[in-house]
């Protein structure tokens, strides 16, 4: 695909076009990739947690509400990538446990209950674990076009 750039410069009295004298190519966009998506999901999750934990610090409610939203908001988005992990039926168990404790964490935040807020973060931990270990045990997609390799048969 050929683009080209340009700059339009408008004055009250004076408007001047000029053009970029070198053609400029762009490739195409990388194909979509849903393992490549999940996993970029299961990072979000994980990273949102320790943003939870520093609103939670800082014993900013509001905040800690908010950020427990949005986990929740990824960890459903998560969800729906079972299917791509090792385990399907054990990861959307692991998801829906995690909603769980999330919400337990963002109904305490809402009765400033910090001492709640930290047992429920505390019980996400093995949850994120198992998604993590998940992540790393899932199979790769296997190319299909892969040579079968026979062994010899005796005569």
């Amino acid at each position: 695909m050929l683009a080209s750039a340009g700059c339009v410069i408008v004055n009250p009295h004076e408007v001047s076009v000029s053009a970029s004298p070198v053609p400029v190519y762009v490739g195409s966009p990388k194909p979509y990739d849903r393992q490549d998506d999940y996993h970029s999901r299961i990072k979000h999750v994980l990273r949102q947690q320790a943003k939870v934990a520093k609103e939670l610090e800082k014993r900013k409610w509001k905040e800690v509400v908010d950020e427990a939203g949005d986990w929740a908001e990824y960890t459903r988005t998560l969800n729906g990538y079972s299917e791509l992990s090792r385990d399907p039926k054990r990861f959307r168990q692991c998801c829906g446990q995690l909603l769980t404790e999330i919400e337990q964490l963002r109904s305490a935040a809402l009765q400033h209950n910090s001492a709640a807020c930290e047992r429920a973060l505390r019980a996400c931990d093995p949850l994120l674990d198992q998604l993590s270990r998940d992540q790393q045990a899932a199979p790769a997609a296997a190319p299909h076009d892969a040579p079968q390799s026979r062994k010899p048969q005796a005569p």
